[in-house]
């Protein structure tokens, strides 16, 4: 059992309607079901978040886990997701602390000292297009905190911004 009521119904609920002989046999459907459930986690943690002073803070930080989330891509990705959420309301929904930090991690700007091979940055991040750029902002931090709780079997895919192209 985690902390948050709403990850305990969606966990309860998945391990009820799927047996481990038809996760394996209907991966798809089971990761969709997943998905369902962590939608539902993710507007639960704005809720939560919310209120008349972070509000603001608290649709960015559930506009980037639910992004994150949805890019995921791993051997086992239903589970990842999973693990994100636990981890995510462990660390940050479990104490006034958590919360306080949570909000002060995305309205934060960090300085990075260099950007290397190894940097946590994408090529597609959006925040933070130019690899010259020293500062980041808390859309950064919050996307590489939810990248570390995938743990080393989780992968991210690069987002990549929509933009409207004509057709010639």
């Amino acid at each position: 059992m985690t902390l948050f009521v709403p990850l305990d119904y969606a966990i309860q609920t998945l391990k009820a309607r799927w047996p481990e002989e038809k996760k394996v046999a209907y991966k798809a459907t089971y990761e969709a079901d997943v998905y369902k459930g962590a939608k539902m986690v993710v507007k639960a943690i704005g809720f939560e978040l919310g209120g008349l002073e972070s509000d603001k803070a608290a649709k960015s930080i559930m506009k980037c886990l639910w992004t994150e989330l949805k890019h995921i891509e791993s051997v086992n990705t239903a589970e990842t997701v999973l693990t994100i959420l636990k981890e995510f309301s462990e660390r940050f929904l479990g104490t006034v602390e958590g919360r306080t930090e949570v909000l002060k991690i995305m309205s934060g700007v960090y300085e990075v000292e260099e950007d290397s091979e190894n940097s946590d940055c994408d090529s597609l991040c959006s925040s933070c297009e130019d690899s010259e750029k020293r500062e980041r902002d808390g859309w950064h931090r919050m996307r590489s905190i939810i990248r570390e709780m995938a743990g080393p079997e989780g992968r991210r895919s690069g987002i990549a911004l929509r933009k409207k192209m004509l057709l010639a």
